[in-house]
């Protein structure tokens, strides 16, 4: 008997938890999913052999793979990659752009932690970090902020082309700026956090969108200081009208479709 799947996320499943689509007799159960299943530890997986049902807690989630009924034990559950899939990916860039407060941190955060889970090589380059070290010193204007970006995009454009998988979250309000960064990188995806103006201003707790919509502050994204959005960026989220679960499943949909994350099923074929 032989198992067969692909990764997949069935609906309502929280991290950290990882599953696989199932064929044949051979699944973990979750609800009503047919899915194989790695689930955390304090849960309990039942186990079906063609109708058989066995149920022990793990780590020790015993399951054959092969004709030989050998079988194999999941000490740790919440370590990928496991030696039967393997995801493999790209070196390329995910850039987030949007206004301050959309969720772009939030969402790349989501991604890392899924990423690094999978034994993927990732590095976040976040808007407010770089302010402190990598752009320590500039300013607002907008000769200031294409200078922040270029830094920030001649980081990507390293890590990429070494095989990295680099995740920026700026602002970065100015498209011809993006538009150079992208142009450098082969492998960039540009996700754009779309987000109302008046829902950013009723999620900001610093108050500083009322502010500069009072006039206050000068040089202040989206209000007194333009933001271009990109005109034909992959994937384009809204964080008002969608979770940033949600968000994270979309742009991780964009990524296996372009093929820059993949999983080896080759163990799974034997």
């Amino acid at each position: 008997m032989t198992l067969k799947g692909n990764l997949a996320r069935p609906e309502g499943l929280e991290p950290p938890t990882y599953w696989f689509e199932a064929s044949r007799s051979i699944h973990l159960s979750y609800g009503r999913a047919g899915y194989v299943m790695i689930i955390p530890l304090t849960r309990t997986a039942n186990l079906h052999f063609g109708g058989a049902e066995l149920a022990e807690p793990l780590p020790q989630c015993r399951f054959s793979l092969r004709s030989s009924w050998t079988s194999h034990v999941l000490r740790n559950p919440t370590s990928l990659p496991l030696s039967w899939v393997r995801m493999t990916h790209k070196g390329f860039t995910l850039w987030f752009t949007g206004l301050s407060g959309a969720g772009k941190s939030t969402i790349s955060a989501l991604l890392l932690e899924r990423l690094r889970k999978l034994g993927a090589q990732v590095e976040v380059l976040d808007g407010d970090v770089v302010r402190t070290h990598l752009s320590k010193g500039l300013g607002f204007s907008k000769e200031d902020r294409d200078e922040n970006i270029r830094r920030i995009g001649f980081v990507c454009e390293l890590l990429s082309r070494n095989g990295v998988i680099a995740i920026a979250a700026a602002i970065s309000p100015y498209r011809a700026v993006r538009d150079e960064v992208r142009s450098r990188i082969p492998h960039f995806v540009e996700v754009y956090v779309e987000c109302p103006l008046e829902v950013l201003a009723e999620r900001d707790v610093k108050g500083l969108y009322k502010k500069a919509l009072a006039g206050e502050i000068a040089n202040f994204t989206g209000v007194t200081d333009p933001y271009e959005p990109p005109l034909h960026p992959e994937v384009i989220v809204n964080s008002a009208r969608e979770t940033p679960e949600e968000s994270a499943a979309r742009i991780w949909a964009t990524l296996e479709h372009l093929g820059l994350v993949s999983f080896d099923r080759s163990a799974l074929a034997h």
